[in-house]
């Protein structure tokens, strides 16, 4: 009941953009998948979230939670001017997936 409470006061109050990079492109480049997609702010990782992904050892993880949408590791979303690498995607919360889940690093 605790996990449905919070995803009802989850608050999607920002907006973002989802890019990947071309394949045998400049590190650089980007291309815009999804512009516009509404999302939360972005907040650190707890310990837990890190483990749970397996990156337990990653330094400036971020979590940020989006609308659903189809996200893959390593493309990047861009959030209040920042760019972030998706390491980790989950659909949350688990049992009644209302959000997507991004474990996310600023590089």
């Amino acid at each position: 009941m605790a996990l449905v409470s919070a995803a009802r006061s989850l608050r999607l109050s920002q907006t973002c953009d989802v890019k990947r990079v071309p394949s045998g492109s400049n590190p650089a480049a980007r291309e815009t998948m999804v512009a516009g997609l509404r999302c939360s702010a972005v907040y650190p990782a707890s310990q837990e979230q890190a483990e749970r992904a397996g990156m337990a050892l990653a330094v400036r993880l971020m979590v940020v939670y989006t609308a659903d949408e189809t996200f893959f590791p390593d493309w990047r979303l861009v959030t209040g001017g920042v760019d972030y690498r998706i390491r980790a995607v989950s659909r949350w919360p688990r049992g009644d997936a209302q959000f997507v889940e991004l474990l996310i690093e600023e590089e």
